[in-house]
This record gives C-alpha cells, sequence and structure tokens, in this order.
C-alpha cells in the first residue's frame, strides 16, 4: 500500500482524492488549511488522515508520493513552510 502526501485540496486534489480513497491501494495524508473540515466531513475513511498545517507533519520519508496540488501563487508559502519544519 502506498503513502501519499497531498498538499492542497482544492479542484485537482479533490480530484485525486477521491478515486485514491475508492481504491482502498493508498494510505493518504491530506494537507489543506481552508478545506479540512470539508474534508473531514464528507470522507469517513480508515486510509484517510487529514491536516490543517504541514507542520503537523513529522515525518516526510514515511511518503512515497508527495503531491503539490495548490495554487501557483501558494506555492512559495508551502515549499517556506516545508524548508522550516525539517
Amino acid at each position: 500500500m502506498k503513502n501519499i502526501l497531498l498538499i492542497g485540496c482544492g479542484h485537482m486534489g479533490m480530484s485525486l482524492l477521491t478515486p485514491w480513497l475508492n481504491s482502498k491501494k493508498y494510505n493518504i495524508t491530506v494537507v489543506d488549511p481552508k478545506k479540512y473540515n470539508k474534508i473531514q466531513n464528507k470522507f469517513n475513511y480508515k486510509n484517510l488522515k487529514v491536516f490543517k498545517s504541514i507542520n503537523q507533519i513529522r515525518v516526510f520519508r514515511k511518503f512515497d508520493i508527495i503531491i503539490f496540488a495548490t495554487r501557483p501563487i501558494d506555492l512559495n508559502q508551502v515549499l517556506d513552510e516545508l524548508k522550516y519544519n525539517q
């Protein structure tokens, strides 16, 4: 089972997330401060973890795949948070 980190869950992220959850082949961690509550309420899967901040994730090496599904304008902020989280 692959471990996927999905950073951002807007239109693109949600389009990726839904079939992954239905396939049950992946453990998925989603980070999205704006859609955190919506994702928590919409999906009730054992293979899904949702966080408000990238700072809540302690070990990035456990992920096989990391996907940045953010708006281009938000990417620098996400990368800065990742840099200080290491």
